[in-house]
């Protein structure tokens, strides 16, 4: 039950098929041109993903700004509804209030030094005229402020009523279930 010459013949060329496949594949994967190609074919491949990636952050930052500006525009829409309110019956304390918020943004705002200087001088010769200014709108603050610690107790006081009968009413509904 020996080989018969075909067989061999046959396993020959099977294996000298298989060995010049293997070779092929050895000589593309060592080939300097295929190398390169499959390198730059990574590397397109990470940077359009990097650059995918940035344009998602771009993207989630921008709706952050967005969101933030939405939110600062609310916060000052409040305060400027609060100002308005609370100086409604004191015009002194109104004007005070604007002018402190001018103040504020020229502080926030980088100002030149020409500019700088203008306003020491404007600051030296108004400060006679402010001063009662800042201490009706410091009076009007503090009023304000105290309004709003009063108002707070008040609904802090009517939360904790309004709790305790939910806490009655439930432990009566419970006790009632238990019988």
């Amino acid at each position: 039950m020996g080989t018969s010459s075909k067989d061999i013949k046959s396993d020959i060329e099977n294996t000298r098929s298989q060995l010049a496949s293997d070779l092929d594949q050895l000589a593309h994967r060592v080939s300097p041109v295929d190398a390169v190609r499959r390198g730059g074919d990574q590397l397109r491949g990470g940077l359009s993903e990097r650059r995918e990636r940035a344009r998602e952050r771009g993207q989630g930052a921008g709706q952050a700004l967005r969101d933030g500006g939405g939110q600062a525009t609310a916060a000052l829409d409040r305060t400027r509804e609060r100002a308005s309110t609370g100086t409604r019956n004191n015009p002194l304390a109104g004007g005070a209030i604007g002018f402190a918020m001018g103040v504020l943004a020229a502080a926030v705002l980088p100002g030149s030094a020409p500019e700088r200087q203008a306003a020491g001088r404007v600051a030296e010769r108004a400060a006679p005229r402010v001063d009662p200014l800042t201490d009706a709108a410091a009076r009007s603050a503090r009023d304000f402020g105290e309004d709003a610690r009063g108002a707070m107790r008040h609904a802090a006081e009517e939360l904790r009523e309004s709790a305790g009968q939910a806490a009655r009413r439930t432990r009566a509904r419970a006790g009632g279930s238990a019988s």
